[in-house]
């Protein structure tokens, strides 16, 4: 019969030739395929495995095992790439302010000035305590994949425009702003990303520099993250209405994508859904007009769009909440 220190060499010798195979099970099934006459079966090759990395406790931890583990464990480093982090997709969570005013879609420089202060006289007379700027605050058309006419405001000049108007927001309602990405902010950071990515990393290169959001203390939402207000979900809405739902109610394809009550911009039409689902709870879902052009030129004939914001206040601690969803026609809040 072979000595359990033979087979714990039979095993060390396979592990160190097989250093990417790391289960325990996986590697018992290959050494009893192997060794047929050496192993009774997975299970006791599994224990000699166990026996040689020493997981069979500190009574069983020789101190041959020890320098055999060091180097299994230092091949392993090498071929196993490690594990990048992964970006935080966790939803940010917005402070019980009593009053939120949210707004999204401005697209600088395409903005429609009068519109926004429209937008910002209302929560201030309505007692906001925070902004909410859910996504696409710039445009960045000049950098798209689309089609642009090169007199258009360069990227220099659009940031020039949104740091004034940044500076504006803060001086006028003097609250607290919140900054989501949208998919048209997200555009400066592929641009780079994509053309010279040999400058990606460099100070000043993103978005959130360029606004200095961190001088100004606004905190930076990703795109990649959704915002939570009390039992309210909020975001820019690039990452949920998709393909046919956008076209027919933006809200309804809201509440069939997330199941959960959720405020979008993104699509510049104002919409709302209501609807219990099985155990009786409602849920609420809702879009939000713009703060720019209603005529866009790629649509501008048969555009569906609407200027508008939100009012969003909280009721109570459950995280009960009421969304005035308003539009803007006219010029007048309606």
């Amino acid at each position: 019969m072979r000595s359990k220190n033979t087979l714990i060499a039979v095993v060390e010798e396979f592990m160190l030739a097989n250093p990417h195979v790391t289960q325990n099970r996986t590697i018992a099934k290959l050494l009893v395929g192997k060794y047929p006459m050496l192993f009774k079966g997975i299970e006791h090759a599994r224990e000699v495995v166990r026996f040689a990395i020493g997981k069979r406790g500190s009574a069983y931890t020789t101190i041959y095992t020890k320098p055999f583990v060091e180097k299994l464990e230092a091949m392993r480093a090498n071929i196993i790439p490690q594990l990048a982090e992964l970006p935080d997709t966790s939803p940010f969570v917005i402070p019980n302010y009593e009053k939120i005013l949210v707004i999204s879609d401005l697209h600088i420089p395409l903005t429609d000035m009068n519109a926004l202060m429209l937008a910002l006289e209302y929560g201030y007379n309505k007692g906001a305590e925070a902004i909410v700027i859910n996504g696409d605050f710039m445009d960045f058309t000049t950098i798209s994949r689309f089609i642009h006419i090169p007199t258009e405001m360069t990227v220099k000049e659009s940031l020039e425009v949104a740091n004034n108007i940044l500076d504006e927001m803060q001086k006028l309602l003097e609250i607290p702003i919140i900054y989501h990405y949208g998919n048209h902010c997200e555009r400066l950071d592929t641009h780079v990303l994509m053309k010279s990515p040999e400058l990606w990393g460099m100070a000043g290169m993103t978005l959130q520099e360029q606004l200095k959001l961190k001088e100004r203390g606004i905190p930076h939402v990703s795109g990649i993250r959704h915002m939570k207000y009390g039992g309210l979900n909020i975001a820019h809405g690039h990452n949920i209405v998709k393909g046919v739902f956008a076209p027919v109610n933006p809200a309804r394809g809201v509440f069939t994508k997330t199941g959960v009550s959720t405020l979008i911009g993104h699509c510049h039409r104002t919409s709302e859904h209501i609807e219990p689902n099985m155990n009786g709870k409602v849920i609420g879902c809702f879009s939000t007009g713009c703060i720019t052009s209603v005529n866009p030129v790629y649509n501008a004939q048969v555009s569906k769009h609407n200027q508008g914001f939100a009012m969003v206040e909280l009721l109570d601690d459950e995280g009960d909440f009421i969304v005035d969803n308003r539009k803007i026609i006219d010029y007048k809040v309606r």
